[in-house]
Formats: structure tokens, sequence, C-alpha cells
């Protein structure tokens, strides 16, 4: 469905969930849900909620949702977060694909870039890093070649910092290091080696709390309540290809909910890149599930320093 009008005096002041009802009484309720779910509504060429209330003269057009739309019209759309000599730092939510799929349809981070900055040259601009589909966080893209090969170098050199935030099977009790190497060539599943790796491709996982799936009903879908869980801070220097899923489950502790390593049953894991940190500055940015999190796990002090709003800090700067 498709439609465009302009608002009337008769629907001033109503909420656009209801001037839309009254023109289309036989939708019925769940029809009306259905529209914010399958349609884009626009007042005026923004993206709105049902609760919107029109003003009179408004342009509302209803449009079916294309797979870029439907992220950047959800509650949780990827954006620019900040940007500084040539590097721009962007959210990715979970379920978007950071590049697109060879032969494939489905949207993606890179594809949105020219939207999310504008400004910037989205014809020049690189990706740096990336997570996998089901992960959300901070994604980094460079402006120019220059740019991208000292951001390499610094990976290289071990001055990078990348943390994530997961939700993980079990009870962990203390830190672990995951040293042993990866091989993801040619596999759709990383295989962890009997060797030890380079030091750059170690994971550190710290626990931060652990509780029980009943307490946080609403942080991962179809995990039994009786399921032991544990918040942890996962630090890498460089990455691979699901390096923290395999070291995690290497470790006896995958990622609740991953089927691929672990035990899930096919819902999405949680893993969420909150900070990276180089000797020039520093990007956070919280998950979004931090408040399905349990009370106890959320009031403590590391966690609340990890799940702060967004900020920046650039040469030692105070945060933006």
């Amino acid at each position: 469905m498709e439609i465009a009008f302009l608002v009337g005096n008769e629907q001033r002041g109503q909420r656009l969930d209801a001037a839309l009802a009254a023109l289309f009484p036989s939708l019925g309720l769940r029809g009306r849900r259905r529209i914010w779910k399958e349609q884009l509504v626009l007042v005026d060429g923004r993206a709105r909620s049902p609760a919107f209330r029109l003003r009179g003269g408004e342009r509302v057009h209803v449009a079916p949702l294309c797979p870029a739309d439907a992220f950047s019209a959800s509650s949780d759309p990827p954006r620019l977060l900040a940007s500084r000599e040539a590097l721009f730092f962007f959210y990715k939510p979970r379920g978007l694909h950071t590049e697109s799929l060879a032969g494939g349809s489905q949207p993606s981070l890179a594809g949105l870039l020219d939207r999310l900055a504008p400004d910037a040259p989205a014809t020049r601009l690189r990706l740096v890093t990336r997570l996998d589909r089901e992960s959300s966080g901070i994604v980094i893209a460079a402006g120019d070649e220059a740019a991208a090969r000292i951001w390499r170098q610094r990976e290289n050199a071990g001055r990078i910092d990348k943390q994530y935030l997961a939700v993980l099977e079990g009870g962990l009790e203390s830190e672990r290091v995951a040293r042993k190497a990866l091989d993801h060539a040619k596999t759709r599943r990383t295989r962890v080696l009997d060797a030890e790796g380079s030091e750059l491709r170690h994971t550190r996982i710290r626990p931060l709390a652990c509780f029980q799936a009943a307490d946080a009903p609403e942080l991962l879908s179809g995990c039994p309540g009786g399921t032991r869980l544990t918040l942890a801070l996962c630090r890498i220097a460089r990455g691979a290809r699901h390096q923290i899923r395999a070291h995690a489950a290497q470790l006896g502790h995958p990622l609740a909910g991953d089927a691929m390593y672990g035990t899930g049953n096919g819902a999405s894991f949680l893993l969420h890149h909150c900070r990276v940190q180089w000797p020039g500055g520093r990007v956070a940015c919280p998950p979004p599930w931090h408040a399905a999190l349990p009370a106890s796990v959320r009031e403590r002090e590391d966690v609340q320093e990890l799940c702060r709003p967004f900020s920046c800090a650039w040469n030692g700067s105070a945060p933006a």
C-alpha cells in the first residue's frame, strides 16, 4: 500500500495512527500496527511514530519500506558517532551487515555511508573495521588511503584497544586469555587451532557479573530461565572474523544464544563493540540492550562506566 495526503482541519491535533485509522477503517488494529512494521510513514519527509501529533497542512506519505529505510527508520538506527582526522566512527545495529554480500540484495552499513555522513567523501570512505551481522557497536571508516594506512599501522603495532561487551553461557569466575591461533580461511565457521597465535590476535575476557537468565527475561529470547549467564568485557588488538565468538567457545563459555559456536537454538547472541582506544583518542558507545540487564548488574560501577552515553575524546581532551 502506498498513499499520500495533506493533513486537513479535521485531522489537526490527531495522533498519526488515529488519522490513518479514520482514513482506512477496514484495516483494523492489527492492520494499523502492521503499517509501522512494513511501511515507512513520513510527515513532511521525516519518519514519525504512531503517537506523533499532526498540526495541519503537513504532507503524510506512506510507502513500502525498502531494506535501507527499514534500518534508518527503526528505533535503533545506524548513525555517524564522530569524525576526526579523516577517521569516521559509525554505529551499526544488530541485524545489519557491515558490507554487502556478493550477489546479495540485503542492506549494509557500507551502502548507507552516503546517508549517514553526507558531508564526507562517501565515494572514498573505506571500512577499516567490521562486525558480524548480529553484532552491534562501533565500526570505523577512513576518509582516504593515508588514514586507512595509519590505522592499519597502529593495529599492527598493537596500539589499538578494542573493547566489547558480551553475554556468555555459564558463570565465568575469573579473567581468561584465549591465545590459540584461528583459521577462518574458506570456511563459514572459524576453527581454533592447537598452536598459539600472535599476541595481536589474543582475546582477553574479564567477567563483570554473573546472573540468571530469569532475572533478565527481555535480554535473550528463548534462553531458559535457569541458565546462568555472564556479562563480560572482551578486549582484542586486531581481531579476525568471529574471533571473540570462537575464542569464548574454546574457553568453555560461548556467547549465549550463539548457534554456530555454542548451544544456542538460533536465537541471536549479544556482542557489542562498546569502546575503541588508541594513542590519539577514544570513542565509546553503550549497547542498546544494557537497560535489559538485571538491576544488580547495571548498578555495578564498572558496568555503568562501560554503559555510559556516547562519548569521545581526542588527544587527551575531555569527552565530547
